[in-house]
């Protein structure tokens, strides 16, 4: 596709200026061509004026002459035949313009008094025609009678020459004589003064037209060399410019020597490079302390103009990283302790889960051994009469083992009651926990790309604290079930106690109650039978509780290993709480030193 070609700002003044130069010499040469025909037309109407002038001044200095003859005469110097004879002299002899010019006197009657050529002198030439049939000298006369005398034309011959010129007279009458003095100049004299104005004319235009022609070169030379300077100086600083675009902000601006608006353009590009170089050094450092984990650095220059709101937003962001991670380190803390205090209640209620489980098997050792003597008191019924002093001793130690049996259970419901407590304290802390891990999470979005690692930690923290607190409801459930089992047992217990004392008080009866006794221990063995299925169960809650507990101890492990390890990366960050005011004073002369580099 046709691409419009790109004019330089060299050419476009070289242009420009060559157009002006034109339109100039243009008008100069019209408004010269007007002036020298002006000024030629006018020489020729002085020319021709000043002919004029000079024949009426020379018609005048004649008549003085004539005055001062016959002044002579009115004096008595000299004769009437001498005034005359003087006369006649003075016009015939007196000539100028080297003999061209020359006088000549005539009557009104045409007579010729007085003439340079003494052949028409006494002729009558009133009826004298020259070549084109003019009267002359009825013309002459005629002109003469005006007041201040007249000029005439005609064609006459030169003196000198057979040739007949045209010839413009003046004529003006002598009153004392009653003479017409004419006296006139040829046209070809005044064509050859109009030739010598004609030919200065036309050198005076070729000597504009040259002259013209030369100051039109020379102001093009010096419009070109200038605009060559002007051109390449901005070419030097468009290229500045160019690589500046390109992220150079170490090259210098080239020097301008000329003091025009280039050297101020060049010095406002090397100020504009030196403040964004200031700038970029300032972001540049500020982001390699942000790598380092250095927050506590601050903006160490002004900004100006439109850059005042990167300034600003430079010191929103470190004030906000400084207050997120703030609350980073603190909850990292708050976590790290409360996953401590989740351990060691975990630990204890692993424990306590074991001492149970050792405790429920001691009961059930002691349930079965309650279950052989009820079967062995059944055995012996028939001879309960025989052996009822050994039936006496065998309920003593049924008391016996029913008072500690009694005693077991009481401290199975005191655990579980402790359990209850401690499975309770579990629920609260993994409530904490999960309320930590929310906090942690929106901090974590706020931060962006920067919290994602701490975003997946929350996660782990929110999931740990849902299993805790999802098992911890299961073992009070359990211990629950298992606490009813045990107050159901204690008053199976209870009863048993109860019959092993009527049993005690009423051995010496057993041989008249044998059926009644028969029928008791049939009950006792029921009973039994009971209590053994309610202690597997509470053994089996037990065994459940005491692996929750170890699960809860695990995990709780797991909880401050990954809180403590939160803290350390949270605490590898510094901040600008951790500054003191000599690290303060410290850094601002540092950033002012590296800006000045």
């Amino acid at each position: 596709m046709f691409q419009k070609k790109q004019i330089l700002l060299r050419e476009k003044l070289i242009l420009s200026t060559l157009a002006l130069v034109g339109i100039l010499m243009t008008l100069q040469a019209g408004i010269s061509y007007w002036s020298l025909t002006k000024a030629y037309d006018t020489a020729l109407d002085v020319a021709k004026d000043g002919f004029d002038t000079m024949l009426q001044a020379e018609v005048q200095t004649m008549i003085s002459s004539l005055n001062e003859n016959y002044q002579q005469f009115q004096d008595g110097k000299i004769t009437a035949s001498q005034l005359m004879t003087r006369a006649k002299e003075l016009v015939r002899n007196t000539q100028y313009n080297g003999g061209v010019g020359y006088f000549e006197a005539d009557l009104s009657d045409g007579t010729c008094v007085a003439h340079m050529n003494p052949e028409y002198e006494e002729q009558n030439r009133l009826q004298a025609q020259d070549e084109k049939g003019n009267y002359y000298i009825k013309n002459i006369i005629a002109a003469g009678d005006q007041e201040n005398g007249g000029f005439t034309e005609y064609y006459f011959p030169k003196p000198g020459s057979q040739d007949i010129v045209q010839k413009r007279a003046y004529t003006l009458q002598y009153q004392p004589f009653h003479w017409y003095i004419t006296t006139g100049v040829y046209m070809d004299d005044v064509e050859g003064k109009v030739q010598q104005y004609a030919a200065e004319k036309q050198r005076a235009l070729v000597l504009l037209v040259v002259s013209s022609v030369l100051l039109a070169a020379i102001m093009i030379a010096i419009m070109a060399a200038l605009a060559n300077s002007f051109s390449r100086n901005l070419r030097s600083i468009t290229r500045r410019i160019e690589l500046l675009a390109e992220g150079d902000l170490h090259t210098h601006v080239p020097e301008i020597h000329t003091r025009d608006e280039t050297k101020i353009l060049a010095s406002a590009a090397e100020k504009t490079i030196h403040s964004l170089h200031n700038m970029i050094a300032d972001i540049t450092r500020q982001l390699s302390l942000m790598e380092k984990g250095d927050l506590s650095a601050a903006v160490a220059m002004q900004y100006g103009g439109d850059f005042v709101p990167i300034q600003t937003a430079l010191g929103r962001i470190f004030a906000s990283l400084n207050q997120i991670f703030l609350q980073f380190r603190q909850s990292a803390a708050q976590v790290s302790v409360g996953a401590q205090e989740v351990a060691s209640a975990s630990q204890n209620l692993a424990q306590g889960a074991a001492e149970q489980n050792s405790s429920m098997e001691e009961l059930i050792t002691s349930v079965a051994e309650i279950s052989a003597g009820v079967n062995d008191t059944a055995a012996a019924a028939a001879a309960v009469r025989e052996l009822s002093e050994k039936a006496g001793q065998e309920a003593q130690a049924g008391q016996v083992h029913m008072d500690d049996m009694v005693r077991a259970m009481e401290k199975i419901w005191q655990s579980s009651t402790e359990i209850s407590k401690i499975i309770s304290l579990i629920e609260n802390i993994a409530f904490q926990t999960k309320i930590l891990s929310l906090n942690a999470a929106v901090e974590a979005a706020r931060a962006g790309n920067a919290g994602k690692g701490f975003a997946v930690v929350a996660d782990e923290m929110r999931n740990l604290a849902d299993k805790s607190a999802e098992a911890a409801r299961q073992t009070g459930t359990l211990i629950e079930t298992s606490v009813q089992s045990v107050n159901e047992g204690e008053k199976k217990v209870s009863m048993a106690a109860d019959s092993l004392l009527v049993m005690t008080t009423s051995v010496n009866e057993t041989a008249a109650r044998i059926r009644q006794i028969d029928s008791a221990v049939s009950r006792q063995a029921g009973h039994l039978k009971q209590i053994t299925m309610g202690t597997d169960q509470i053994f089996k809650v037990i065994q459940a509780n005491s692996t929750t507990a170890e699960e809860s101890a695990a995990l709780s492990e797991e909880l401050s290993s990954q809180a403590e390890l939160l803290r350390q990366q949270v605490g590898f960050l510094r901040l600008s709480a951790d500054r003191t005011a000599s690290e303060e004073e410290t850094f601002s002369d540092a950033a002012e030193t590296a800006l000045l580099f």
